[in-house]
């Protein structure tokens, strides 16, 4: 639902709690997309900036997730249990 998608780490009023599509294997798809494409640019580019770039949206988005899924938890009952069985941003691995 578009309406639940927002900037910020706080469920939103119309948010809805979905295991579906990408939500199946990771648990932010979102983030995911954005750090693969950061690393595709680190890649493209990888100077000393660059690479303390990466590592800041990596950490932003590690405090972002932290206090999100707390959230999310209070909001949403069956949270943890999904925290439980699918994995934060790389499938299989974390």
């Amino acid at each position: 639902n578009r309406k639940s998608w927002s900037a910020h780490p706080q469920p939103t009023v119309a948010g809805v709690f979905t295991q579906k599509g990408p939500y199946k294997i990771i648990r932010h798809p979102m983030y995911t997309g954005v750090l693969l494409a950061a690393s595709g640019m680190l890649a493209d580019n990888p100077t000393t900036g660059s690479f303390f770039a990466f590592v800041l949206l990596f950490f932003v988005f590690y405090l972002k997730i932290t206090l999100e899924e707390k959230m999310l938890c209070s909001r949403f009952p069956d949270y943890k249990a999904y925290q439980c069985k699918t994995k934060r941003l790389i499938p299989g691995l974390w």
